[in-house]
C-alpha cells in the first residue's frame, strides 16, 4: 500500500509539478471550478431528481421513485455513487456538486496523461487543456449534480487505459 502510494506520489511529481504550465492550467482550473460551485442557481433542473433518487437507494435499497421522467432509474451507477457521498457527507446539493467537480479534475488529468504518451510539447498540453476547460460542456457537466460528469469520466478512462 506504502508502494503505491509512493508510486502515485513520483507520478504527480515527475508529470505534473514539472510541467508549469499545466499546472498554471490546474490552479487556474481549480479556482473557476471552486470558486463558482455555488454561484448558479441554488436547484438547477434535474439536480433534485438526481438526488432523489440517491437519497432512496440510501434509504430504502432501490432506485424506484415515483417520477415519470428519466432520474436515475435507468442508469443507477451515478445514483449510487451520489448516495455514497451522500452517506458520508450528508445529503445536500454542494455534497453531489463536489462530486461531478472531482471527476472533473480526473478528467483533466487523465486527458493530461494522454496527452503526455502521445509525447505533445508541454505548451500544446496546456494550450489543448485550456481549450477543454472552457468548452460548454465543461462549464456545465462539472459544475452541476448530473450524470454526464461520470460519462465523460468513463470515456477518458477508455481513451486512456485502452
Amino acid at each position: 500500500m506504502m508502494k503505491r502510494i509512493k508510486d502515485s506520489l513520483y507520478v504527480i511529481e515527475t508529470n505534473i509539478l514539472k510541467n508549469k504550465y499545466f499546472l498554471v492550467v490546474l490552479i487556474f482550473f481549480l479556482i473557476i471550478t471552486f470558486s463558482n460551485l455555488f454561484a448558479i442557481p441554488r436547484i438547477l433542473y434535474d439536480e433534485p431528481l438526481y438526488s432523489y433518487t440517491a437519497l432512496n437507494f440510501l434509504e430504502k435499497g432501490n432506485f424506484i421513485h415515483s417520477f415519470n421522467s428519466f432520474s436515475g432509474k435507468e442508469f443507477c451507477l451515478y445514483p449510487l455513487i451520489l448516495s455514497f457521498i451522500y452517506k458520508f457527507f450528508g445529503v445536500s446539493f454542494e455534497a453531489g456538486r463536489i462530486l461531478s467537480a472531482v471527476l472533473g479534475i480526473a478528467c483533466l488529468l487523465l486527458f493530461y496523461f494522454y496527452c503526455r504518451i502521445c509525447k505533445y510539447p508541454d505548451i500544446l498540453i496546456a494550450l489543448l487543456s485550456l481549450s477543454f476547460i472552457f468548452t460548454n460542456i465543461f462549464f456545465v457537466i462539472f459544475r452541476i449534480t448530473r450524470p454526464e460528469s461520470l460519462l465523460l469520466f468513463g470515456y477518458f478512462g477508455i481513451i486512456f487505459f485502452f
